[in-house]
């Protein structure tokens, strides 16, 4: 059975940290893999139309809304794919540009000037970071054109200028930065402009209409400005270029590439084809590059403990450093026990690596396998960190001690990441854990900042902020609290459930039992043993926070019992997610898409022609507006 909300949830949150952050969640092939099972089995979803991801609600830029919308492209991956586009199309010459794996920007001019530069965020809505726009390479703050009002391109950092940023790190002693592409996230959206001179940002697209996407180009580079490489071909041309580029040349191009995007040349074909109902462009593709792959010989395995509850244990291969899409390459996950036994890796095996999304080191596989037993790598059978004996958990190697100080770090990460409080990161818990200042969650609260100033690299100023963001955590609701214990399956959606299901207070759930969690629809007999272990195993770190946090109260009301609720489109007082918790906490049920026994869809624009409308119309689905909505809960 797949699950709609945790496969939602995981991909927003991998979408969050690709546009938002510097570290991605998962790799290109689990991204696309995840994203394939939500779009076929929930095509209506309001995520399937949405583009990027909303800009992070913890910033100081400022957010904006664009004055074209900024849309993304539908991908391929093969030459039939490809082949059958262009048939519908069937252009005489098709415009091909690079892929360029940057950060998308919309810069705004008026009567020439520039007057704003918004990142793309979710299409709609984006984050202004002009300030430091100003400082990047191949930026005009002033064109020769006042027709031009906006001019769209993308922020890469060239591989010279990404070593000369890691050659400041290393003379200052900091940490240097792990590839071009996140780099461009972090100092693009610096609060203090730092390194953004060594930013540059390549056009492709102005918002002056012209006969031909050729035109349109020559146009740009006639503003003195530089465009992402792009050609004029045929259909045949395009296949060509694409096996030249994935077998020899984007190795060798000084920033980085994921593939290639073809669009039809000619403005009435593209005024034809138009765009999608996921609003993606009918007259435009990305066909991307596989991850790139290079060959390497194994030194040895190590495994690590992750920071999970489950006290899984991680494999990482250390390998002969080799330089993969411009980066140097030493270590390689293997990800779990069972692929670590598929690979049946030995001391001075040669494997194939691969960077999945051009960002994660993967061994796709290795390509000597000697057999020999005295070379062959081994699981442990006891912990790295514990040295406690080890268990094996379908396709995990797990250390089953509760004590474990890998353990302890993981719980202490999962309660920062879970209230999401900002300057904490899993480094700095690591030194607090080592300095003997943490050992469980509750000690975040009674952190002093002399105790953090004695600490190495860390000022006055740090200390501070560090302070602040754990005590503006102090009151926090029910699910995010328990998401906070780092329970093993007992993620923040079970606990939504149980609210919804009347366990809507701390004390409900520390004293449910197996009987009532068997009773909610959804949580099966081996979940519901591991929950009550869980909440077991963690009362004296419950009770020790409950001296410093408060648990928002929950008024779970009848008025929407029996009653089911879809949504689509914005609303004006409330998100989804508030809109949902409105729906739980009345003792509604929340549903994603339309189906015959859905009670009502809710939507301020009631006569669109979205997808869940006429889903809803055609099964007899009643629609609402919000004012309604609000109004079954307050009367």
């Amino acid at each position: 059975m797949i699950k709609y909300e945790e496969l939602k949830q995981k991909i927003i949150a991998a979408k969050n940290a690709y546009y938002n952050s510097e570290t991605p969640l998962l790799t290109d092939d689990e991204y696309d893999t995840i994203w394939f099972i939500f779009k076929t089995n929930f095509p209506d979803d309001d995520l399937c139309k949405s583009i990027g991801t909303p800009p992070s609600s913890v910033t100081e830029w400022k957010k904006k809304k664009h004055q074209i919308p900024m849309s993304s492209l539908d991908k391929i991956n093969k030459e039939e794919e490809f082949i059958k586009w262009s048939k519908k199309i069937n252009d005489n010459f098709y415009i091909e540009m690079e892929k360029l794996d940057g950060i998308s920007i919309d810069l705004v001019y008026e009567s020439g000037i520039l007057v704003d530069a918004i990142t793309r965020g979710d299409g709609m809505i984006g984050e202004s970071i002009l300030s430091n726009v100003k400082k990047m390479k191949n930026v005009k703050h002033e064109i020769n054109s006042k027709e031009i009002q906006n001019l769209r391109g993308e922020i890469l950092i060239f591989q010279k200028d990404f070593e000369d940023i890691n050659k400041i790190l290393t003379q200052s002693k900091k940490n240097i930065l792990e590839n071009p592409r996140n780099a461009t996230t972090g100092i693009s959206k610096r609060y203090d402009g730092k390194f953004s001179e060594y930013c540059t940002i390549l056009y492709y697209d102005c918002d002056k209409e012209f006969e031909t996407i050729e035109d349109k180009m020559n146009f740009i580079e006639s503003l003195n400005l530089k465009t992402c490489w792009w050609e004029k071909v045929t259909k045949e041309q395009i296949i060509k270029n694409y096996n030249f580029y994935n077998n020899e040349k984007r190795i060798k191009i000084p920033y980085d590439i994921d593939g290639l995007v073809i669009s039809c040349n000619s403005q009435n074909l593209i005024d034809e084809f138009g765009y999608n109902s996921n609003n993606l462009p009918n007259f435009s593709i990305a066909w991307k590059f596989p991850p790139m792959k290079v060959k390497t010989k194994i030194i040895n395995v190590e495994w690590q403990l992750g920071n999970g509850g489950e006290g899984r244990l991680t494999p990482v291969a250390n390998l002969e450093t080799v330089k993969c899409g411009g980066v140097n390459i030493s270590h390689a996950t293997l990800h779990n026990l069972e692929i670590f036994k598929s690979l049946n890796l030995q001391k001075k095996d040669i494997v194939e690596i691969s960077r999945r999304n051009d960002v994660i080191p993967y061994i796709e596989k290795n390509l000597t396998n000697y057999n020999d037993s005295n070379l062959k790598f081994k699981e442990p059978d006891y912990c790295p960190v514990c040295n406690y004996k080890t268990e094996i958990q379908g396709k995990f190697l797990i250390c089953p001690n509760i004590n474990c100080k890998g353990k302890e770090i993981g719980n202490l990460n999962r309660w920062i990441n879970a209230l999401n409080i900002m300057d904490i990161s899993n480094k700095t818990i690591e030194l607090f854990y080592n300095n003997n200042l943490i050992k469980k969650p509750s000690d975040f609260y009674s952190l002093k900042i002399n105790d953090i100033l004695n600490l190495e690299r860390m000022g006055i100023k740090s200390a501070k902020k560090i302070i602040k963001n754990i005590q503006d955590k102090i009151d926090i609701d029910l699910s995010t609290f328990v998401e906070g214990l780092n329970i093993p399956h007992f993620s923040k959606s079970r606990a939504e459930l149980l609210i919804k299901n009347n366990f809507n207070t701390l004390e409900k759930i520390l004293n449910i039992t197996k009987k009532d969690l068997l009773s909610i629809k959804g949580i099966e007999e081996k979940i519901s043993e591991k929950i009550i272990l869980g909440l077991q195993s963690k009362k004296e770190i419950i009770f020790e926070l409950l001296h410093y946090i408060n648990i928002k109260e929950i008024n779970l009301c009848t008025k929407l019992s029996g009653l089911s609720f879809c949504v689509t489109g914005s609303l004006e007082t409330m998100d989804r997610k508030e809109f949902k918790s409105k729906v739980i906490q009345n003792s509604g049920e929340y549903k994603s898409s339309i189906t015959k026994t859905l009670s009502y869809l809710v939507t301020n624009d009631t006569e669109s022609g979205t997808g869940k409308n006429k889903k809803a119309k055609e099964n007899n689905v009643k629609i609402i507006n919000e004012q309604e909505f609000i109004s079954m809960i307050e009367n």
